[in-house]
């Protein structure tokens, strides 16, 4: 796992010689184990180079520039939501967009009736996921202040969580 702090992957050979140390790990089992941590290495530092790189074509776009300006969304969504939001023409409003990521019940229209039809739970794709729970994070954010900023979205964020259910709140935020 690569550590932000130290800025190198974890385990290293100091922590997998402290490992072995403190866990007392048969030496029939010390192979293993030590097979086990290189490979989590491994993938931590393949995890970090991603991430990395998405972060630099993600900075290279205007549209994920401009999506990473709103609050609790990161280089994924910003990432997933321009690729979903390729077409901006082919959604009449951000309605029909929101209800094509499955965050809000599609609407039928005939004459002079509307009818909401529903949410497809089977068509939740993965940025309605990232979305949710980016606004699950902004919803926690927004517990732990003190003090209310001056944002408008944010103080209505504020409101809602108090009024309604924490999961139902941050689907109602990530639309």
């Amino acid at each position: 796992v690569w550590d932000r702090r130290s800025k190198r992957a974890w385990p290293d050979a100091a922590a997998v010689a402290r490992l072995r140390a403190c866990a007392a790990i048969p030496e029939a089992i010390a192979p293993f184990v030590d097979s086990l941590c290189r490979e989590l290495a491994e993938q931590g530092l393949a995890v970090h180079q991603a991430s990395e790189a998405l972060l630099a074509k993600v900075g290279e776009e205007e549209s994920c520039k401009r999506l990473m300006s709103i609050p609790n969304i990161g280089p994924i969504n910003a990432a997933s939501l321009s690729v979903a939001l390729e077409i901006p023409s082919a959604f009449a409003n951000g309605r029909a967009f929101a209800a094509q990521l499955c965050l809000i019940p599609r609407q039928s229209k005939s004459a002079e009736s509307e009818k909401l039809l529903g949410i497809a739970r089977q068509s939740a794709n993965e940025t309605r996921r990232h979305l949710v729970l980016a606004a699950q994070s902004l919803l926690t954010r927004l517990k732990r202040m003190e003090q209310l900023p001056d944002d408008k979205f944010l103080r209505w964020a504020h409101a809602l969580l108090g009024r309604k259910n924490r999961n139902v709140a941050a689907v109602a935020v990530a639309a």
